[in-house]
């Protein structure tokens, strides 16, 4: 039985959130764990995130193919609280995004944990959807 971990903000869901959700879903149990509001601005700066943690996890929940107890969705507001959750969880494989590194990962990965770098899609990134929609709007 594999394991796999997903980490990400999941702010305005686009066709790239879709892609590496439906990769993580290959796997026989899945932890998709969302940054907090709170991380969230800290990390993408002031006006985000636009949909709060409460309406992110829900959206991502009403996606085909989440249905508890083979994927289950929580959060995290900091690296504390992500150690903890992947020191429980202990996971197969950790998924993330190819616009991270091994290198700028804040917390210990367990030995049996392989990291995977899912490809972006680089048209879509919720930065671009809401720099567009402003665009717009000036």
């Amino acid at each position: 039985m594999s394991s796999a971990l997903l980490t990400g903000t999941f702010d305005v869901l686009h066709p790239g959130h879709l892609a590496i959700i439906n990769f993580a879903l290959q796997f026989d149990k899945v932890l998709i764990l969302v940054d907090s509001d709170e991380r969230v601005a800290s990390l993408k700066g002031p006006g985000r995130p636009v949909n709060t943690l409460d309406v992110r996890r829900k959206m991502i929940y009403a996606l085909k193919g989440i249905d508890y107890p083979k994927v289950d969705v929580l959060s995290f507001g900091s690296d504390s609280n992500l150690q903890s959750h992947l020191g429980r969880f202990n996971p197969d494989y950790w998924i993330m995004g190819s616009d991270h590194t091994r290198e700028e990962i804040p917390v210990k990965v367990p030995a049996r944990t392989t990291l995977v770098f899912f490809e972006r899609l680089p048209e879509y990134s919720s930065t671009k959807i809401l720099e567009a929609q402003n665009a717009l709007r000036d």
